[in-house]
């Protein structure tokens, strides 16, 4: 799955980090939904949340990519409640 160019201005614009995926380790499917997988994930010694876009996704469908980009500005705005996994960045 490619990053369009407006996704990485995107992310550039809301200091969003990004993290090699390839640096995770014990990767464990914990759930799925309509256009992602979500995996249990060891990064740096902590364990985080990874949700992964499925593959046949692509940005150039607008619909999908306002969803996502939506999802992500929520999900970095949220601060400090226990019922949410905090957000720390994206992977590619």
């Amino acid at each position: 799955l490619e990053y369009s160019k407006e996704l990485e201005e995107y992310l550039k614009k809301n200091n969003i980090k990004s993290f090699e995926y390839s640096q995770c380790s014990n990767l464990k499917c914990i759930g799925s939904g309509g256009y992602a997988i979500v995996y249990e994930a060891t990064f740096q010694g902590q364990k985080y949340a990874i949700k992964s876009l499925k593959n046949n996704l692509s940005f150039a469908d607008n619909k999908i990519y306002k969803q996502f980009r939506h999802e992500l500005k929520l999900l970095y705005n949220v601060e400090g409640n226990p019922n949410i996994v905090k957000f720390h960045g994206i992977s590619r």
